[in-house]
């Protein structure tokens, strides 16, 4: 069994506080108008839970989650590079950041 929410290279991934909720992010999708997105899912039933699409960045480089789960930070790769915080639940970006 695999989750297949993703339609292009997977570079990173996370776990919550309680190991039941991962987070992938993945190189930007032609689809989305070259922009990359992150999967948060369930690891037991494999089902997505909320699909969080990035900024203008070539990948999500790396994803975290707050200590109590409900948060997840997202880095975007490229110039200038990006750092995201959602309430990955609801798809709602909390704060943006550029470096």
């Amino acid at each position: 069994r695999f989750f297949r929410g993703h339609s292009d290279d997977i570079h990173c991934l996370a776990l919550d506080p309680s190991r039941t909720i991962a987070a992938t992010g993945q190189t930007a999708d032609r689809e989305l108008g070259g922009r990359p997105f992150v999967c948060v899912w369930d690891v037991h039933s494999l089902q997505e839970l909320s699909k969080l699409v990035h900024g203008k960045v070539n990948r999500v480089a790396a994803v975290g989650f707050s200590a109590d789960g409900k948060l997840l930070a997202t880095v975007g790769c490229s110039a200038p590079q990006s750092v995201c915080v959602w309430q990955w639940a609801r798809q709602i970006p909390v704060r943006r950041l550029a470096a």
